[in-house]
């Protein structure tokens, strides 16, 4: 290695480049670097390609540098790096140990590559920065069996490289390998030397250089004045639809196999990063790569083709971080096995391209601000604030200049799966929907294009939640339409298929319509905004473990059906606070938009989730009513008087998890097995043992807090002066009698069947829930049919070990084949017809 040192006006700098021949420096001059800025969209996707910062070089390569041919070609992969990296320069570096024989994921060009990539695995362990560095003397003494010829332009580039483990064939124009001279593969294969991690002390953002020469800036149909929808319509035609894209067909066929597959996602979710399973690793390309390369700190892997990747296990954090901030994400998975792949290529008759030998991937679900849920690959269960996803639809009433518009509103808590929908009439300042979005202040609005004023799009601007716009009637379903598709489809069926409305349906349809056929004439734009929720839920292929759990709310605007009575007769039950009072009091935020010094932020003692949102509810709507107000304080002294017992029970609450988001994981995670067309039930997942002891986890945290909860009851109820001081007290004790409906229900039963049913220690360990004896009939019946089975199959096989005279008779499980006798070649030389040869190895036949 050499040193050249390199002088700026105000700086200079001490750099350490690679001996490119044994007499011969490389010199560069370095510019600094200003700080990165948020790339738009319009600059992917603009006519002239992003100006990168270019850094002026003066070197001399000597020209036997040129006549070297690459040997082995490997791929260099992402930069595993903690976010702390670029505070603390001393924090140790992350890397993959070469020893571990892992393998990155690549384009798959054949079904071959497909074998290989269903093996890798990454691991990604610290290592201390001494074992980083390396002895520059060293290195040039062997710079002839350095295992990396770097380009002059690249030797600065901050990042970790994997290992490959295998030859690639890699399309040259779209990813451009590394190369690799003889002398190190030998080294390699005498011993095994750790890959080396190229890092510079001086930190910069992650790389994302060479951005004006990746193949998809010189697409035509990508740049302004080109780019049409998948109906062809030109990008600044007023019909134009941003969430599609047209892509000709021959540059379809000119891609790889795998990449087409991507381009053809990209038609049909043009707006959406695809996060693109690839073995284990989930790959990044063209435009989403260069977006996500800054966004998510990874590194841009070499070639013209903008690539990058992370391994599964990554994909909660990198989804949420995306999707936080305001970027819709797909997860697409594959659904079938290389193995899977030859058998369908045995079945299918004609001629087969190389298309037809890829792995297929679907896309599995979609999520936007406003659609997020607990996955089966979300590692964690903190809490979250609730995001609500808002359809809004208007209609101008003429004639009425106090009221002159109505709108129709759904929206929906997709973490709870709660649902609420409302109609109203509105003033000419928007009242009541200025009050609807400060206290149920959505993360993502849909709306009718081309349908909406110029005023009330000023007012849900300045929400600054995504606003999505819905074609009429196609995504925005009618009112008969929509219900429809609810009556018809599994939503609200029950086991049985019988047809069971929400109770809340009572409401919206006429008296006694028990099969949703009328609608009352208030509830008919509600509906209609329920159906752009309706679709939406399907486009994100989420709608039905969400809609399936039927909960759902009627909404009404605080001030609505206010009678103008003497204060002694008043009767509303809720303090009407607008949205101007929610600002200005700073009642569920500050006025910069954040939590701190709110009256919720303040009054926030709350020792569960869902009391947080209940508390949330009841300052945005304060109680007005006297006699309600009195119940509430009745309940506040009685408890007073009782610290011990108060100190007591919140430490028990704050054991119970969100049981609301957990009800509706378990129940979305059970409900999704029943719709056998979901292509989450197809998708092959590499971390299947994790996920389901994650879904264990989640099932025994449910019933512990529902445990918890028991207990908290049954404290209570040992106070009987409890109960008689407050009716709300008395609520949450559990009475045998009438009124049961209305208090907490009894939980022992259904707690100690759990409890009994399974080992708990089991199963939160081995990922799998195990019955005991005499729970379920059906399982102890099927275990005692297997042991029967095998019990007739071993006195079989002791019965042919006497007729054939050999001890050594054993059986063998071989692909689809189970239970196959594996016999000597000398004891079968007298066997008759009555077997039948199924395979052979060396010396056996079975």
């Amino acid at each position: 290695m050499a040193a050249t040192t390199t002088n700026d006006e105000s700086t200079s700098q001490t750099k350490v480049t690679p001996k490119r021949d044994n007499n011969e420096l490389t010199k560069k001059k370095q510019t600094p670097k200003e700080s990165r800025k948020p790339m738009n969209m319009s600059d992917i996707y603009s006519a002239d390609s992003p100006k990168s910062e270019k850094r002026k070089k003066s070197s001399t390569i000597a020209a036997d540098d040129h006549d070297i041919s690459p040997k082995t070609k490997k791929r260099r992969t992402l930069n595993a790096r903690n976010e702390s990296d670029d505070e603390d320069d001393d924090e140790p570096k992350l890397r993959v140990s070469k020893s571990q024989n892992r393998k990155r994921a690549a384009i798959l060009d054949s079904d071959e590559e497909e074998t290989e990539n269903a093996r890798m695995d990454v691991d990604v362990t610290p290592i201390s920065k001494n074992r980083i560095k390396k002895d520059t003397k060293t290195k040039a003494n062997n710079s002839t069996k350095t295992s990396r010829k770097k380009k002059a332009a690249e030797s600065e580039d901050e990042e970790v490289l994997y290992n490959d483990g295998s030859e690639e064939q890699s399309d040259q124009n779209e990813s451009e390998p590394e190369e690799y001279d003889d002398d190190d593969d030998e080294d390699q294969t005498k011993t095994p030397k750790r890959r080396t991690t190229t890092l510079n002390k001086t930190k910069r953002p992650p790389k994302h250089a060479n951005d004006s020469n990746f193949t998809h800036l010189s697409l035509e149909f990508l740049k302004d004045g080109h780019r049409r929808d998948a109906n062809r319509r030109l990008h600044t035609d007023p019909n134009y639809d941003p969430r599609t894209l047209y892509v000709p067909e021959e540059y379809l066929n000119s891609v790889t196999p795998a990449l087409r597959q991507w381009w053809i996602m990209k038609m049909e979710y043009f707006d959406t990063i695809l996060f693109f399973k690839v073995g284990k690793f989930y790959e990044l390309y063209n435009m989403d790569a260069v977006t996500c390369v800054p966004e998510l700190n990874l590194t841009m892997m070499k070639g013209d083709l903008a690539h990058c990747g992370f391994p599964e296990k990554a994909y909660s954090k990198f989804a949420d971080i995306l999707v936080s901030k305001g970027y819709k994400v797909a997860r697409v998975e594959q659904t079938e096995t290389p193995n899977m792949v030859k058998e369908r290529l045995e079945q299918q008759t004609g001629r087969k391209s190389k298309f037809d030998k890829t792995v297929r991937r679907e896309i599995c679900q979609i999520t936007t601000p406003g659609t997020k849920t607990f996955n089966t690959l979300d590692n964690d269960n903190v809490f979250r604030e609730s995001s609500y996803l808002l359809c809004v639809v208007e209609v101008p009433i003429t004639g009425n200049k106090m009221t002159p518009w109505e709108f129709g509103i759904c929206f929906v808590d997709t973490t709870i799966a709660q649902f609420y929908i409302g109609q109203f009439e509105d003033d000419r300042y928007l009242s009541r929907l200025q009050t609807l979005l400060a206290q149920y202040q959505p993360a993502q609005i849909l709306c009718e294009k081309n349908k909406l004023s110029e005023k009330t799009k000023k007012v849900l601007t300045l929400t600054h939640a995504k606003i999505e716009y819905l074609i009429p009637n196609k995504e925005l379903y009618e009112t008969t339409k929509t219900l429809d598709i609810l009556r018809d489809d599994t939503y609200f069926k029950d086991e049985k298929g019988n047809l069971q409305w929400p109770d809340a349906f009572q409401h919206v349809f006429n008296e006694g319509d028990q099969q949703g056929l009328h609608i009352r004439s208030n509830f008919q734009l509600s509906i209609r905004a329920l159906g752009g929720i309706l679709w939406y839920l399907q486009h994100c292929l989420v709608d039905k473990e969400l809609l399936s759990m039927r909960k759902f709310s009627i909404f009404q605007p605080p001030d609505e059906n206010i009678e103008l009575r003497e204060i002694s007769t008043f009767k509303q039950q809720n303090m009407v606070l607008d949205a101007t009072t929610l600002y200005n009091l700073e009642i569920l935020s500050n006025s910069r938009g954040g939590k701190e010094n709110s009256l919720l932020y303040t009054c926030d003692r709350c020792s569960t989730h869902f009391g947080k949102r209940l508390l949330s509810r009841w300052l945005s709507a304060p109680l007005c009513n006297v006699n309600e107000i009195n119940e509430r304080l009745n309940a506040i002294d009685a408890l007073r008087d009782k610290t011990d017992l108060c100190n007591k029970v919140r430490d028990k609450l704050k054991i119970i998890p969100d049981l609301e988001r957990l009800f509706c994981r378990i129940h979305s995670l059970g409900h999704r097995p029943l719709d056998t067309e979901h292509p989450e039930n197809r998708a092959i997942l590499y971390e299947d043992i994790t996920y389901s002891k994650r879904k264990i986890q989640d099932f025994l945290a449910a019933l512990t807090g529902l445990k918890v909860a028991n207990e908290i009851v049954q404290i209570f109820a040992k106070h009987n002066d409890l109960s008689t001081a407050s009716s709300l007290l008395n609520a949450i004790i559990y009475q045998n009698d009438e009124n049961k409906n209305k208090n907490f229900p009894n939980l022992d039963e259904l707690l100690d069947y759990y409890t009994k049913a399974f080992s708990h220690a089991q199963a939160r360990t081995e990922g799998k829930i195990i019955p005991t004896t005499g729970v379920c009939r059906q399982y102890d019946d099927a275990l005692k049919e297997i042991s029967d089975n095998e019990k007739a199959l071993n006195d079989y096989l002791s019965k042919q070990k006497k007729i054939l005279k050999n001890h050594d008779i054993k059986y063998v499980h071989v692909q689809k084949i189970r239970y196959a006798m594996e016999v000597s070649e000398s004891a079968c030389r007298n066997l008759d017809d009555d077997y039948e040869l199924m395979s052979s190895r060396k010396g056996f036949k079975r």
